[in-house]
């Protein structure tokens, strides 16, 4: 391999005319050496080969991939890109590449609000109110902590957007979130009553850190922790025009190969920053020491929120505490569009991790913790079975036209939504919400695997070998489908009218086709709707889960309130 510091042998002459030559080749060598080839001292040549081995799948030009860094006492001691940034143009991902990390930037929008807090211009006690008076008094208080916390009852954003008809790849702005946020009349549940994951509390902070500062969200970011932090590459992104050089596009697998997905969000607070691994170590070194903040600050920040009831959450403000193989691990993940990230420290052997990919089936925490693993087996409990490198093991079997007839139906799940699997093509293939819609691998007879989540399906069989239930296995959640049949069109029509719901400003019709009831919006298409139980129904969109059907006095239909993962009991009434 050719040392960094010297020219090749070609350059090596005496006449003039090649010394420049000679200097400005050396130089583009220097520039082409891979980055961990700097960065590595700390590591043996077995530790590299494995960490890389990770993310070899994603190492090559034609495909997205990820960057990494690595980090002890804030000084990186491997950083690595992996992968094209840019498919159309086969740009390589480098620890220097920009992207967008979703909810990895919601702690950063906490430390805004407890940095201004610090300033004695707000206090976590305050009410929204006080700070966003058009935010509806819905009766019980919500502070500025049940938003950080995830325990404020307010309805997720995204489910609400797309309920009313948005689509993710919209341009959504923050005042657009902010009108739907103002029209709503219920809450999810009493907060502080419990924890649910909701990304308006966060657009919400941010706008809050903006009217009380007086500047942007971004430029109070970008003056009060990026600039003395050195994160020059980071900013928060609420222009959706804005240019950023050397950033990575976002994409999810197909069939064929890859398709890219848009992102053209407008807002932020909940998401949108923009950054790079190098960045993010410098930050996860700042939540050790509090150059940036002090002690009292961090200490704050890293509480667990508690309940109502004295019940402790996994939630900080901002930061998730887990736990891997033993190991005590603070961080936060990020998934928008292709974007996976994570972020995160082992504090007790001071590691700090930032993985940063721009596909949509990668597991950035997943691969975060393999790589924890390489540096600290020697400290860590047992790993537990690898479910998926059993499943790679195995073979592919085909399946007989009459097996997938017996497997093929409509499973409703025990989180309350609903999946099917149809054949196609002589394949089966996996339909529902948040579910990219691909082609199941049989293992056997009662086994399917799906790659783009990395779940497998076991399926219990009745004497008919006719299934009749699921265990659904993937990376952090465990689910079981009971095979439902479907309703009689008879008995579906008593359901066929016109909706509509005075929060979201927006109306559902609901017929009767070859396929099925369905629910028809005018920017989406039809949401597919069984039956589930008395006057129940499920769609199979992940904005559009279990509807609950109300009757007036007389017995008839007069609205139905729908429930999602993150949305609740929200009114839909007939007209």
């Amino acid at each position: 391999m050719l040392n960094r510091l010297d020219p090749p042998t070609f350059c090596r002459n005496s006449e003039l005319r090649f010394v420049v030559a000679c200097l400005v080749l050396a130089a583009a060598i220097a520039l082409a050496v891979p980055e961990q080839e700097l960065t590595a001292q700390e590591l043996t040549l077995a530790e590299r080969e494995r960490i890389d081995e990770i993310f070899a799948r994603w190492n090559r030009v034609d495909s997205p991939g990820a960057a990494l860094a690595v980090a002890r006492g804030g000084e990186i001691f491997y950083k690595r890109g992996y992968g094209s940034a840019n498919l159309e143009y086969g740009v390589p991902i480098t620890p220097q590449t920009v992207f967008h990390v979703a909810s990895v930037s919601k702690q950063f929008t906490t430390f805004a609000t407890l940095l201004l807090e610090q300033d004695g211009k707000l206090s976590l006690d305050d009410t929204i109110q006080q700070h966003i008076p058009e935010v509806p008094d819905l009766g019980p208080k919500i502070t500025l902590g049940h938003l950080g916390y995830h325990q404020s009852g307010m309805r997720d954003q995204w489910e609400l957007l797309a309920m009313s008809g948005w689509r993710l790849d919209d341009v959504i702005t923050t005042d657009q979130i902010l009108r739907v946020l103002s029209r709503q009349r219920e809450l999810n549940f009493q907060p502080g009553a419990e924890t649910l994951y909701s990304n308006s509390g966060f657009t919400l902070l941010g706008q809050v850190v903006a009217r009380t500062s007086g500047q942007s969200f971004p430029e109070f970011a970008a003056k009060r922790i990026f600039e003395p932090l050195s994160m020059s590459r980071t900013h928060f992104h609420d222009d959706h025009q804005r240019i950023v050089p050397g950033r990575a596009y976002s994409y999810a697998e197909t069939a064929d190969g890859y398709q890219k997905l848009v992102l053209s969000y407008a807002n932020a607070g909940a998401t949108s920053l923009f950054t790079t691994v190098e960045d993010l170590v410098r930050w996860l070194h700042n939540l050790d020491t509090g150059t940036v903040g002090g002690s009292e600050l961090l200490e704050t920040m890293h509480q667990k929120g508690v309940h109502n009831d004295g019940e402790e959450s996994a939630f900080a403000l901002g930061l998730i505490h887990s736990q891997y193989r033993g190991l005590a691990v603070v961080g936060h993940s990020g998934g928008d569009a292709g974007f996976r990230s994570w972020a995160g420290r082992i504090p007790e052997h001071d590691l700090a991790i930032a993985v940063l990919s721009n596909v949509a089936s990668f597991d950035a925490s997943g691969r975060a913790m393999d790589v924890a693993a390489v540096l600290l087996e020697e400290h860590m409990e047992p790993a537990p079975d690898d479910g998926e490198k059993e499943q790679e093991s195995e073979s592919e079997i085909e399946l007989t036209a009459g097996q997938r007839t017996n497997l093929a139906g409509i499973y409703q799940l025990d989180i309350g939504l609903v999946i099917e699997l149809v054949e196609e093509n002589g394949e089966l293939v996996v339909v529902g919400p948040g579910v990219p819609r691909s082609a199941l691998v049989a293992r056997s007879p009662s086994r399917l695997f799906l790659a783009a989540t990395s779940a497998t399906l076991d399926f219990e069989l009745d004497d008919d070998e006719r299934a009749s239930s699921v265990d659904i296995d993937m990376p952090g959640q465990r689910m079981r489908g009971q095979r439902i049949e479907p309703e009689s069109p008879e008995k579906l029509r008593q359901y066929v009218g016109s909706y509509w719901s005075d929060e979201l400003m927006t109306g559902y019709e609901l017929e009767l086709t070859g396929e099925g009831l369905v629910a028809r919006h005018q920017r989406h298409d039809p949401v597919k709707l069984a039956s589930v139980g008395e006057d129940e129904l499920a769609g199979d969109q992940w904005w559009f889960g279990r509807l609950e059907f109300q009757r007036g006095e007389a017995g008839e239909i007069s609205g139905f309130r729908v429930t999602g993962g993150r949305v609740r009991h929200l009114l839909f009434v007939r007209r």
